[in-house]
């Protein structure tokens, strides 16, 4: 998943981290970066893939998972303009 333009490095960063907090407290996955700052969603499926419905339910989830995490990134980002940065 590639970082959105308008997001610094530094706000894509922490909005990974915090994503990826919250998915293990949920899952078995997380999040890794690419050289080029990409993030990398890995997560074992838990079906195999004969069950169509059960592993469209998952992917379903993962989509689900990297629409919150943009929204988190954006939302991150806001607070840290109207506050001079987060940290």
């Amino acid at each position: 998943m590639a970082r959105p333009d308008q997001i610094p490095e530094d706000i894509w960063t922490d909005a990974l981290l915090v994503a990826n907090g919250q998915s293990m407290l949920s899952s078995d996955g997380g999040y890794g970066l690419e050289d080029n700052g990409d993030a990398v969603l890995v997560r074992r499926l838990e079906t195999k893939q004969e069950h169509k419905r059960l592993l469209a339910a998952q992917l379903s989830g993962l989509l689900a998972l990297c629409q919150a995490t943009r929204e988190g990134a954006q939302a991150l980002h806001v607070a840290s303009q109207r506050q001079g940065g987060v940290r």
